[in-house]
């Protein structure tokens, strides 16, 4: 099963515009990255710990560009995501 609607985020002076994203539990779930900004991004979403290989990334690429990307399923459970180029840029994802 997978939701209908994209996540979005975007990152634009290397900041994300949300510190927190929702997806279901079980379920893939599309993902729109707006890299607005001639800097290369990023989204990586990390183990519960955000240490280790990452669950889920898009390339990184410069914009401006957009990329939708499918990923999941997660178990239930709080992750980390963050920029590979731009650790500082961090965020929670939630999986309820």
């Amino acid at each position: 099963m997978e939701s209908d609607s994209p996540l979005a985020i975007s990152a634009d002076s290397t900041t994300f515009s949300t510190d927190c994203l929702t997806a279901r539990a079980g379920e893939k779930f599309k993902l729109s990255f707006e890299n607005k900004e001639k800097v290369a991004h990023n989204f990586a979403i990390l183990p519960k710990t955000g240490d280790g290989d990452p669950l889920f990334d898009t390339e990184i690429f410069p914009g401006p560009a957009t990329r939708t990307v499918e990923g999941g399923p997660l178990e239930a459970g709080t992750y980390v995501f963050h920029c590979i180029v731009h650790p500082n840029m961090t965020g929670s994802f939630l999986v309820t």
